[in-house]
C-alpha cells in the first residue's frame, strides 16, 4: 500500500485499525510513502504496486490515461486542498494572483491539478508569466519562512499543512473558489487487473473495511483517536495543541451524514471534479466517472467493506480505556 505522503496523523484511521486489529488477524500491511499523488499513480499504472492513495484530481488524470483505474473511498470526501493568502495581504480572490507568486508543496503534488484549474478559471495561465509557482514544501521551516518574508504571496496545500502553519502563528484568508471545495481528498485506488485477482481483491476489501472501522472509531471518540495516533506517531505530537487541532479538523472533514459509508464520495462530486479538470484542459471531457468510482467492481468492494457492525465499533470507541 503506497501513501501519497509520509505516515502521520493525516492517516489516522490506519494506526487505529492496526492497534485494534480491524484489518484482521492474518493481515500483513506493507506501507510505502511517496512524494506526491502523481508518483503513486505512476507506480500503480506501471504495475509496481497493487493499490495506493492518491488525490482525486491525480486519480482522474491517471484514469484519463488508463481507464482500468478504480477508486473506492476518499479522505476527506471533500475540502482537502485550500488556496490561502496571509490575512492582510490585500489578495481577496484568485484573479488577484496575477503577477504574484504562489507557493505549492512540490512539483507533482496532489494540489497541483486543482491549483492549475482554479488559476485557469480565474483567467491566469499557470504555465505563463501571468504567475510564478514555487515549490516551498509542506509546512516546514522553509514554508513558514517563504510566507513570512514574502517569497510567496499565497500558498496552496492540503488542510494538514494549513493547520500546521496556523498553529505556528500564521493567519490566513481562504481564497479557494467555492466550486473547488467539494473536490475529494486522497482516495484508495487500484486497477481492474488487480481486482481480477480474487486474493488481492480480498486484501483491498479488508484494508478498506479496517480503514472505515478506524474512521468510525475516531468519529465516536476523538480523544482516544488522538491518543492512539500519538502513540503511533509521537514526533507529530510534540506540540499537543497542534496534534489536537489537527485530529479535530480531520474528524470534522471526514464526518459523514450517516447515510453512506465512511469515506464515501457521491458520483456527483467525482463528476464535478472531472468537469473542473476538463474545463481547464487537463483531461478529456468524455470520461465516465461511473466507471472510475461506481461500477460493479467498485460497489462490490465498497459494500463488502462496509459490512461491519458500526454500532459495535462506536461502542468500543466510547468504552476505550487504552
Amino acid at each position: 500500500m503506497m501513501l501519497s505522503y509520509h505516515e502521520g496523523l493525516s492517516w489516522l484511521p490506519m494506526p487505529i485499525a492496526q492497534k485494534l486489529n480491524y484489518f484482521g488477524d492474518d493481515y500483513t500491511l506493507n506501507i510505502q510513502s511517496a512524494n506526491g499523488s502523481g508518483y503513486v499513480t505512476q507506480q500503480l499504472l506501471s504495475g509496481n504496486i497493487d493499490a495506493g492513495w492518491a488525490g482525486a484530481a491525480d486519480t482522474i488524470v491517471a484514469f484519463s490515461r488508463d481507464q482500468s483505474v478504480r477508486a473506492f473511498i476518499c479522505q476527506p470526501p471533500g475540502e482537502l486542498f485550500q488556496i490561502v493568502t496571509p490575512e492582510g495581504s490585500g489578495i481577496q480572490q484568485m484573479s488577484d494572483l496575477r503577477g504574484r507568486k504562489l507557493g505549492i508543496t512540490e512539483k507533482g503534488g496532489g494540489e497541483e491539478p486543482i491549483v492549475n484549474a482554479a488559476l485557469k478559471d480565474a483567467g491566469i495561465d499557470p504555465m505563463s508569466s501571468d504567475i510564478t509557482i514555487l515549490p516551498i514544501g509542506s509546512a516546514g521551516p522553509q514554508t513558514l519562512s517563504a510566507i513570512q518574508d514574502g517569497t510567496v504571496d499565497a500558498y496552496a496545500s492540503s488542510y494538514p499543512d494549513i493547520i500546521s502553519l496556523e498553529v505556528q502563528g500564521l493567519t490566513f484568508r481562504d481564497i479557494t473558489p467555492a466550486k473547488y471545495q467539494g473536490v475529494p481528498g486522497d482516495c484508495l485506488i487500484t486497477t481492474t487487473a488487480v481486482l481480477e485477482d480474487n486474493a488481492k481483491k480480498q486484501q483491498i476489501t479488508e484494508f478498506a473495511r479496517g480503514w472505515m472501522m478506524g474512521g468510525t472509531f475516531a468519529q465516536a471518540n476523538p480523544e482516544a483517536a488522538l491518543t492512539i495516533g500519538c502513540e503511533a506517531y509521537p514526533s507529530e505530537c510534540q506540540d499537543p495543541a497542534f496534534a489536537e487541532a489537527y485530529v479535530n479538523e480531520f474528524i470534522d472533514l471526514t464526518a459523514g451524514n450517516g447515510e453512506h459509508p465512511f469515506g464515501y464520495v457521491p458520483i456527483e462530486d467525482w463528476t464535478t471534479t472531472h468537469e473542473l479538470l476538463a474545463d481547464a484542459g487537463l483531461v478529456p471531457a468524455d470520461l465516465d466517472m461511473t466507471t472510475l468510482a461506481a461500477d460493479q467492481l467498485v460497489t462490490q468492494v465498497q459494500d463488502e467493506a462496509d459490512s461491519f457492525d458500526a454500532a459495535a465499533v462506536q461502542t468500543e470507541a466510547k468504552d476505550y480505556a487504552g
